[in-house]
C-alpha cells in the first residue's frame, strides 16, 4: 500500500524584482522546488499557471510590494499568512520604534539570522536595495536593533542613465583597473568600486556602534561579488530569506 503524499507548505518571498516559490515539508526546504516570475508579471492567471501540479495545504507570504500581494491573496486557494514584525509568536524580539515600518523581507532575514547564527550578527540582503539588519542578544534571546537600507548595483547603475542625457544603460561586470578609457568603462568602475565602498563602509560604522565584529551573514544576488571586501567572518546564505520564512511557518503554526 502506498504511503500518502506529505503536506506541504507554500513559501513566498514576494520581492521587487522577481516573486519566488518554495515547497516546504516537514519542515525541510525542498529546494529543487524553486519557481520564480518577475513580480510585474504577476495576475491571477500567472500564479495558477506557475503553481500548476502543486499541492500544499497553506501558504505563507513575505511581501515588500502591497499590490502584488494583493493578487498573490486573490488567486491561493489556501488559508495565507502574511510574514510581519508583528507576527506571534517569532523566536524574535524587536527593539525598534519603526517596527510599522519594517519590511517582511527583513524579518525573515531576521529571523533566520537569530535562530541559525551567533550573535551579534549582521544579515545583508544585496538585492534591488541593500538592507542590512542588526541582531543582537538581549535576555537571552535574540533582539532586533535596527539597520540600514541603501540602493543595490543594478538600482545605482541604472540612476546613472536615468537622470543624465548621455549617459548609457551599463552592463554590469568587475572592472579589471580603476580608470576608464571609455565612458562605459568609466561608469562600470564608478558603480563597481562605489557600491563596494559602500557597504564595506557601512559594515564598518555598524560594527564600530556594535563594539565588536559582529558576523556577517550575505544573501541576494549581489553576496558572491561582495563577500570577498568584506573582513571578519562572513558567511553567504542563498535562502536566508526562505529559512526565515519557513521558521515562521512553523512557529505560526
Amino acid at each position: 500500500m502506498s504511503c500518502p503524499p506529505l503536506e506541504s507548505t507554500l513559501l513566498i518571498d514576494n520581492s521587487n524584482t522577481r516573486t519566488k516559490f518554495l515547497l516546504m515539508q516537514e519542515g525541510q526546504l525542498l529546494h529543487g522546488s524553486m519557481r520564480s516570475i518577475p513580480t510585474v508579471e504577476i495576475t491571477p492567471a500567472s500564479v495558477s499557471a506557475l503553481l500548476a501540479g502543486w499541492s500544499f495545504r497553506r501558504a505563507v507570504i513575505a511581501s515588500v510590494v502591497p499590490c502584488a500581494l494583493e493578487v498573490l491573496l486573490a488567486s491561493l486557494p489556501c488559508p495565507v499568512t502574511v510574514l510581519g514584525a508583528a507576527s506571534s509568536p517569532l523566536p524574535l524580539d524587536f527593539d525598534y520604534p519603526g517596527v510599522g515600518t519594517l519590511g517582511a523581507d527583513r524579518v525573515a532575514n531576521a529571523l533566520a539570522v537569530a535562530v541559525e547564527y551567533a550573535l551579534p550578527c549582521i544579515a545583508i540582503d544585496l538585492g534591488t536595495a541593500v538592507t542590512f539588519d542588526v541582531i543582537v542578544e538581549r535576555n537571552s534571546r535574540a533582539c532586533f536593533i535596527g539597520g540600514v537600507i541603501s540602493p543595490g548595483l543594478l538600482t545605482l547603475a541604472g540612476s546613472l542613465h536615468r537622470n543624465t542625457a548621455q549617459l548609457p544603460q551599463i552592463a554590469l561586470s568587475r572592472p579589471p583597473h580603476a580608470i576608464g578609457r571609455n565612458t562605459r568603462e568609466a561608469m562600470q568602475i564608478g558603480v563597481h568600486l562605489g557600491f563596494v565602498g559602500m557597504v564595506s563602509s557601512i559594515v564598518s560604522g555598524l560594527r564600530r556602534e556594535l563594539g565588536t565584529e559582529a558576523g556577517l551573514v550575505l544573501t541576494g544576488g549581489d553576496a558572491e561579488l561582495i563577500a570577498p571586501h568584506l573582513s571578519g567572518k562572513v558567511t553567504i546564505a542563498p535562502y536566508l530569506t526562505f529559512n526565515g520564512i519557513a521558521l515562521a511557518a512553523q512557529a505560526l503554526t
